[in-house]
């Protein structure tokens, strides 16, 4: 299925109508017009089983469309102008104001974009009621019965029929601006966001381990925006006050799913699932902000804003399970709803002082804090994913956390051809005691040299450096902020690996290059040249990231060997390298105490992975002035290329303290299959001047 909206061919008539008229009120009562009229289309070939191409783009075979025009009164003070693109297509986008430069304006907008995850999915559910997935009569109990689930399930998948999965993104709204007097505007909008469709969406039953399908989830979703504000314009200084109000509206609550691998329920099993999806909320801002010249003699300036913010959700809390077999007072919820507010402060601070000619000097604040009022909830027993009971109580935690990053940078005139930039920057990370880092440090400096070989070239050259800091990693923190201590002492024996580290909290060294190169080699010849390299090493991290490369390298060059004939070249490379060690952990149910387990921690079970990705971008275009300041004819290619692979490696043998029945990995680590993807696309376009005013396009 393709989303098409229904206003897409009544509305280009129209357009084109009114167009004219407007052309013809123009030359009547001498205001001025002027306007385009494109009228093309677009045809595919070849192999499109790679959906991620086709992810934001409509690229089906068809008339495509689109327009300008501005009119304008006598004193050019009054307009009235238009656009539109992708006429006809899935992404097709409208926008109009009208108002008197300087007092008012008014302007509305109306555009959608489809989102594809897939164009040849396959599902067996059947919707009902919205938020019920059910599999078709028979196909649970031939799945569940059958000696082999999973050949039975690849054959029941075989026969199923293809699916939708995508949605249309569709965006409206409008916003008014008002000058009440010289120094006095207001201001405000409104947005709505609304997706309808379908998306893959994972549930699975079980502890971790357990079984799991993708179901086409149904997504009906809206989100409103508002937005009012004032400005008082004083001279040299600005003053503004702000209020933003966004709301999120689900239609649906929960997504309950048949389980195709059990027919009937039992404490331990259970035939469906329920999802909870994401709840209706709000976020409200209010937002002071100003600048204001320095009284010093030299050019001198100084920005600042702060934004308060809350953000409320109070859903009702779903039961633990839909599984009716299980029943424990323990379940029964301490409360009906999260009553969930969180409170944001957001302040920038940005001082620009220029106190010689050769001098400039800019200093930069901002300070980001989330302070998560919510309840934190304790739960006597839980139920894991619908099947079993579970009945060590756990916590909800509110995490908190505050960003501060301050800056400094430094440009000196060394020369007249050559300027050097000097600059510190910091980061300062102070996160909740439920995280592994509390606090977290990253800071460096950075160096540019901006070199200008002659009037039309010129060489710029950078390097930054990057160390993050924690204070300490604590693997278990989280579990400690929400398990009881029977549940701590049960994840410090087989939880997450003591020595792993997440990428975003680990230490770090960071080292950035780069360089951008310009020049006008001749009058016909202009050429650019850049590039960049980033190196990380995670020092401290014996399990997870621990070195990351990424490099790119392009050109562009633009070539007029005649009056009449432009064209234009470029390309890019871009590649990136990680590397990232973990370790296997079996997990033996046969030492003492009985019934305890334990996670066999050995070097032999060690294992690492490699993933190398790199992109292809080029691509030409020409123009072609055929008739001088009447016909032009442009034409061009651009062909992308790209390929990732993750190859993986261990180390064979067994581990030497476990029982009989526990192995190690043997060292057979698997590597993820090859990724690779092509786009070619070619482009074409007439331009047809017929006046000063009037142009029709064709591409």
């Amino acid at each position: 299925m393709r989303f098409r909206s229904p206003l897409t061919y009544p509305i280009l008539p129209i357009l084109l109508i009114g167009l004219a008229g407007a052309g013809s009120a123009a030359s009547a009562q001498h205001t001025r017009f002027e306007g385009e009229i494109g009228v093309g289309g677009t045809s595919t070939w070849g192999d499109n089983d790679e959906a991620k191409f086709l992810e934001y783009r409509d690229l089906e075979d068809g008339f495509l469309g689109d327009f300008r025009f501005l009119v304008e009164g006598d004193d050019e003070q009054l307009f009235l102008r238009g656009s539109g693109l992708n006429l006809g297509g899935d992404d097709e986008r409208y926008a109009l104001e009208a108002g008197r430069y300087g007092h008012f304006g008014a302007s509305f907008f109306l555009r959608e974009l489809p989102h594809i995850f897939s164009i040849d999915a396959r599902s067996l559910y059947e919707v009902e009621g919205g938020d019920r997935y059910r599999l078709p009569t028979g196909v649970q109990t031939r799945i569940a019965g059958a000696g082999a689930p999973s050949a039975q399930l690849e054959n029941e998948l075989a026969a199923a029929l293809e699916v939708d999965n995508e949605f249309r993104w569709l965006e409206t709204g409008g916003e008014f601006d008002l000058y009440l007097n010289e120094i006095t505007r207001i201001y405000g909008s409104y947005r709505l966001q609304d997706k309808r469709g379908s998306r893959s969406q994972a549930i699975d039953w079980g502890t971790p381990g357990g079984n799991f399908v993708v179901f086409p989830l149904t997504v009906d979703e809206k989100i409103h925006e508002v937005r009012a504000g004032g400005e008082l314009l004083l001279g040299s200084h600005v003053l503004a006050l702000e209020y933003t109000g966004s709301f999120f509206e689900n239609e649906a609550r929960s997504a309950t799913v048949d389980n195709p691998l059990v027919a009937a329920d039992s404490p331990a099993a259970t035939s469906r699932g329920r999802l909870a999806l994401a709840p209706d909320n709000s976020a409200h801002s209010l937002a002071l902000s100003g600048s204001a010249r320095l009284p010093f003699d030299f050019p001198a300036r100084a920005s600042a804003s702060l934004v308060y913010g809350v953000r409320l959700q109070d859903e009702s809390f779903l039961p633990h399970t839909i599984n009716e077999t299980i029943a424990s007072p323990g379940l029964t919820l301490p409360q009906e709803h999260l009553d969930g507010e969180v409170h944001t402060l957001l302040g920038n601070l940005v001082v620009s002082v220029d106190p010689t000619p050769d001098l400039d000097l800019d200093l930069r604040y901002r300070v980001y804090r989330y302070d998560n009022r919510s309840d934190e909830i304790l739960f006597p027993e839980h139920v894991t994913n619908d099947a079993p009971l579970a009945t060590g109580a756990r916590r909800s935690v509110a995490n908190d956390y505050s960003v501060h990053k301050a800056s400094i940078d430094a440009g000196y005139a060394l020369s007249r051809r050559l300027t050097g930039h000097l600059g510190y920057s910091w980061e300062f990370w102070d996160r909740s005691s439920d995280r592994q880092v509390q606090n977290l440090h990253e800071h460096g400096p950075r160096a540019k040299l901006d070199y200008r070989l002659s009037p039309s070239t010129s060489l710029a050259l950078g390097y930054a450096f990057l160390t993050r800091d924690g204070d300490g990693y604590d693997p278990f923190a989280y579990f400690d902020a929400t398990l009881d201590a029977d549940g701590r002492d049960e994840a410090r024996r087989f939880g997450e690996l003591p020595g792993l580290r997440k990428f975003d909290q680990a230490d770090r060294n960071l080292h950035r290059f780069d360089f951008l190169s310009r020049s006008r080699l001749a009058e016909w010849l202009e050429f650019s040249l850049a590039g960049g390299l980033d190196v990380s090493d995670y020092r401290n991290s014996s399990f997870g990231l621990t070195e990351e490369h990424a490099w790119n390298i392009g050109g562009e060059a633009y070539l007029r060997p005649t009056s009449r004939v432009g064209i234009g070249l470029f390309y890019d490379f871009e590649a990136s390298r990680s590397e990232l060690d973990s370790r296997w952990r079996p997990r033996s149910f046969f030492v003492p105490p009985p019934g305890e387990i334990v996670a066999i921690d050995d070097p032999s079970n060690d294992w690492s992975s490699r993933t190398r990705a790199y992109f292809h971008t080029l691509g030409w275009q020409c123009d072609v002035t055929l008739i001088p300041e009447r016909l032009e004819l442009w034409f061009g290619y651009d062909f992308h290329y790209g390929r990732e692979r993750t190859t993986a490696s261990g180390i064979a043998g067994l581990v030497p303290a476990a029982p009989p029945t526990t192995a190690g990995d043997g060292g057979f680590a698997e590597n993820f299959p090859e990724i690779e993807e092509k786009l070619h696309t070619f482009r074409a376009g007439l331009d047809l001047r017929l006046s000063e005013t009037t142009s029709i396009l064709a591409e």
